[in-house]
């Protein structure tokens, strides 16, 4: 028994050595084919800044518009952030900030900038972020539009002095509250409110013409006609208007001017006032020499700048002065004057308008009778109210005649 037991003890011994002998053997063969051999890591490519570029700022109005970018390369990194900085001042980056409408990644992209001011210039700059930092684009700037009320007409006519406006108000819907108060706001910079200068029309109606006064010649002046229910304001369509340069128109007396002679007197008031009309609703400018002609029986004029006043005391008045002085500049004297006639009916187009808008009637034109035209042409002592409205439409009808190209010289 006791030797079986040695003989099992020597089998188990001899079993264990060559188990360990097989794992030394294992660990020290040269066989390397079931072995996988990892390569070096290589050093992570260089990420730089993106690069930006701004295509075009589209659907421009009052409040809102569109900014089309790009991002033409993500250098090398990922885009986590991209957009649009705006702001009111150039070459800023800071302002507000609007992201794109597709956040992340690298091509095109759209911002929508909403909650914007009317007539407002803003500065849109592209920027975009990766893992080397914010990079920014080229500026582009753009100008908001002005809001403008649907309750006015846009189409209106204005007509301008050296120192009056005139423009047309029509109110093409009063809306749903009672109008207050209507007129025109005006100022020499854009967007004028009631806040700025304001010429409050005498009566609420739907159609009327307003007179701005003392302004400056050849300027730049920005009107909104205006109407106000329940405390609100709303303005039509913003006109942008100059202002002529003044006339140069001069007269002299043909001799001695004798101002104890009555007759002397009134020549001379009549053409200095005349003259006045003249240098400050035109801008013609010529020299005519005034003669006192008792032989003539009312007045006469022509084109080389030669007018005859009779001795009837009613032609030596403001109207017959005007009327003499439109002959000199070509009414009726100058062969391009019937040329602006068609079948006795005006053809000219700035003239036309002038006429509409001063006597307030859509349907009104201009007429001639052969040297002589009307309404507002003042032909004759009896046509010769001395209101200032008529001298006043009288020279503007020959700015517009001008403008249509009758010539004074």
């Amino acid at each position: 028994m006791r030797l079986n037991m040695n003989i099992i003890y020597i089998s188990r011994l001899a079993c264990s050595i060559l188990f360990i002998f097989t794992l030394l053997s294992c660990s020290s063969s040269d066989n390397t084919d079931d072995v996988i051999i990892e390569s070096r890591p290589t050093p992570e490519e260089n990420i730089v800044q993106a690069v930006l570029s701004i295509q075009e700022v589209s659907n421009i109005d009052t409040f809102n518009a569109i900014v089309h970018a790009a991002v033409t390369d993500d250098g090398n990194g990922s885009i986590s952030e991209r957009g649009i900085y705006l702001s009111t001042t150039p070459d800023s980056n800071e302002g507000d900030k609007y992201l794109a409408s597709s956040v992340k990644g690298s091509g095109e992209f759209t911002v929508s900038l909403t909650g914007l001011k009317q007539v407002t210039t803003y500065y849109a700059k592209p920027y975009a972020v990766n893992e080397a930092g914010v990079v920014y684009g080229d500026e582009v700037n753009f100008k908001t539009l002005i809001a403008e009320s649907a309750l006015f007409n846009p189409e209106v006519i204005s007509i301008s002095g050296a120192h009056d406006i005139f423009v047309e108000v029509e109110l093409i819907d009063r809306g749903d509250l009672p109008i207050t108060e209507m007129g025109v706001v005006w100022g020499t910079e854009e967007v004028p409110t009631i806040d700025n200068n304001k010429i409050i029309h005498a009566t609420i109606e739907d159609h009327f013409k307003q007179r701005i006064t003392d302004l400056e010649e050849q300027s730049v002046y920005f009107i909104r006609p205006y109407k106000i229910s329940d405390g609100e304001a709303v303005y039509g369509r913003q006109m942008i208007i100059s202002t002529i340069p003044e006339g140069n128109f001069t007269w002299s007396f043909n001799g001695t001017l004798d101002l104890s002679n009555p007759i002397h007197a009134r020549i001379k008031s009549a053409f200095d006032e005349a003259t006045w009309y003249f240098n400050n609703f035109t801008s013609i400018t010529k020299h005519v020499t005034v003669n006192y002609s008792p032989g003539t029986p009312t007045a006469n004029a022509n084109f080389d700048g030669w007018i005859n006043m009779g001795p009837v005391e009613s032609y030596q008045r403001t109207g017959t002065a005007l009327h003499e002085m439109a002959h000199s500049v070509g009414v009726g004297t100058h062969w391009k004057y019937d040329d602006l006639f068609t079948d006795n009916r005006y053809n000219g187009e700035r003239a036309a308008e002038i006429i509409q808008l001063m006597s307030g009637d859509d349907e009104e034109y201009i007429r001639k009778s052969g040297v002589h035209f009307w309404p507002y042409g003042i032909n004759g002592a009896h046509e010769d109210t001395g209101e200032e409205d008529l001298y006043i439409t009288h020279c503007l009808i020959l700015q517009g005649m001008k403008t249509d190209g009758l010539p004074s010289n």
